[in-house]
């Protein structure tokens, strides 16, 4: 082996001893991805099995899966949330009065379903809307986290 060889050699291992070693570091200051879960599911259990009308009065169930994955246990807020179709015109969060709204406490890793009933006394056509507000314990206030779902309902006589 000549000594340019070996010092090509050396220097690769060398190189490469130091990126073992430093690795780890690096890869713990990266931060992981975090985010909360949210769906809307028909009486089945199952996302986007629902029905889409319903009379007057009657009572339709739905049930809000929440699932975090924050690295830490979290406060949720949800708000049930009816939208004409007239008034869809942009994204949530709706300036609209809530008709449910619930907290839950969600652990690392964990996830929640919560049944609901939602019942219309009034004609509608639009979405059932479900905002998802999470608390911010610097603020002492829930803040939007831009999770939503939504199913189109309209009602008949």
């Amino acid at each position: 082996m000549t000594p340019t060889t070996f010092k090509h050699i050396s220097f690769l291992l060398i190189g490469f001893l130091i990126l073992v070693a430093v690795y780890p570091i690096i890869a713990a200051t990266f931060p992981t991805s975090k985010y909360s879960e949210l769906a809307l599911l028909g009486p089945t259990g199952k996302v986007n099995v629902y029905q889409n009308q319903v009379k007057l009065g009657e009572k339709l169930p739905f049930s809000i899966y929440l699932a975090n994955h924050e690295d830490k246990v979290e406060l949720y807020r949800f708000e049930v949330k009816t939208v004409q179709n007239t008034t869809l015109t942009s994204n949530p969060p709706y300036d609209t009065v809530p008709i449910f709204t619930d907290l839950v406490i969600v652990e690392n890793n964990m996830n929640v379903t919560k049944t609901i009933d939602v019942s219309l006394s009034s004609p509608f056509n639009g979405k059932i809307v479900v905002e998802l507000y999470k608390f911010d314990s610097s603020t002492g206030t829930y803040l939007f986290s831009n999770r939503w779902v939504s199913a189109w309902l309209k009602t008949t006589n």
